[in-house]
């Protein structure tokens, strides 16, 4: 009668597998949900207003560099420092766009190995479930052997 225990243990198994599963599936999607609202963040609320921020720094330094009476024309250093402050503003959205980016894919790549995790328990639930069972069944086939060998 031990394999009425073999059973219930391999649907237990079963179970708790499909269940752990469930749980690491549900926190995957929770990262990919965060990742996808920071990355709207970014681009709709962080980078404009970091653009902005720049727009306004860009035209101070325009109005302190012509305060000082210099004249502005290509091939001059008042030009060249006006043109190397916006390549710097450029490179700031760069890096911004950059990073960004470099944390959307570390949080796919997170939300990824937490569903192989929910992968994992399923699968360890299954090969557990499946050990039950066949034990059950040698189980029940050696008790049978013992009822018919005694007969």
């Amino acid at each position: 009668m031990s394999f009425l225990g073999n059973f219930a243990a391999a649907q237990s198994a079963r179970a708790i597998g499909q269940y752990q599963k469930s749980i690491w599936d549900n926190e995957a999607k929770y990262i990919t949900a965060q990742r996808d609202q920071k990355a709207k963040v970014y681009e709709e609320v962080l980078k404009p207003q970091l653009v902005d921020i720049h727009k306004t720094q860009y035209s101070d330094f325009f109005v302190k560099t012509l305060k000082t009476g210099a004249e502005i024309r290509p091939g001059t250093t008042p030009y060249f420092n006006l043109l190397k402050f916006k390549v710097n503003q450029a490179f700031d959205v760069a890096m911004s766009d950059f990073n960004k980016e470099v944390d959307y894919n570390s949080m796919t790549n997170k939300a990824l190995m937490t569903r192989s995790k929910g992968e994992a328990a399923l699968y360890t639930g299954l090969m557990t479930a499946r050990t039950e069972k066949i034990t059950g069944y040698g189980s029940l086939l050696a008790d049978g052997y013992d009822i018919w060998s005694e007969g």
